[in-house]
């Protein structure tokens, strides 16, 4: 098998990991939130979301990581909106901004790397976790 797809699956099986734990912890946390206001389901939506969105790879994972870009920048947003008065803060501020970062550009940089390997038949996620023909193994 060639070492850049077993490069790349080892990356997509880490981004789902921590996609995972974010979401459980989004999970946890929700608890205690509560759906009183909008901003709090929109919260809420922010903090179990992640992993929900990274599945969307099983179809296409290029339709993955555009919205999982998408997704970083609406909890930036809704982050800076969760103050009393609404404010610009550092996304990088706690460590689930952090962990949905890393995990999309994971996400972003496997992509890349299967389009510039020649890797075209590997369209979804379950397309690069499972091989097409028993040589590759």
């Amino acid at each position: 098998m060639d070492q850049r797809l077993r490069l790349v699956r080892v990356g997509l099986l880490m981004a789902g990991a921590l996609f995972l734990v974010d979401t459980l912890f989004g999970l946890i946390a929700m608890l205690g939130i509560g759906f009183d206001t909008v901003q709090d389901v929109v919260l809420v939506l922010c903090l179990t979301m992640a992993f929900p969105i990274y599945l969307v790879g099983l179809y296409s994972l290029g339709a993955a990581t555009i919205l999982l870009w998408f997704f970083f920048l609406a909890q930036w947003v809704d982050t800076c909106f969760n103050g009393v008065t609404p404010s610009f803060v550092n996304p990088f501020d706690w460590w689930y901004g952090d962990t949905v970062f890393v995990a999309a550009l994971i996400v972003q940089l496997s992509y890349i790397a299967l389009r510039r390997a020649g890797f075209d038949e590997y369209v979804a996620l379950l397309d690069v976790l499972r091989p097409k023909n028993a040589e590759a193994l």
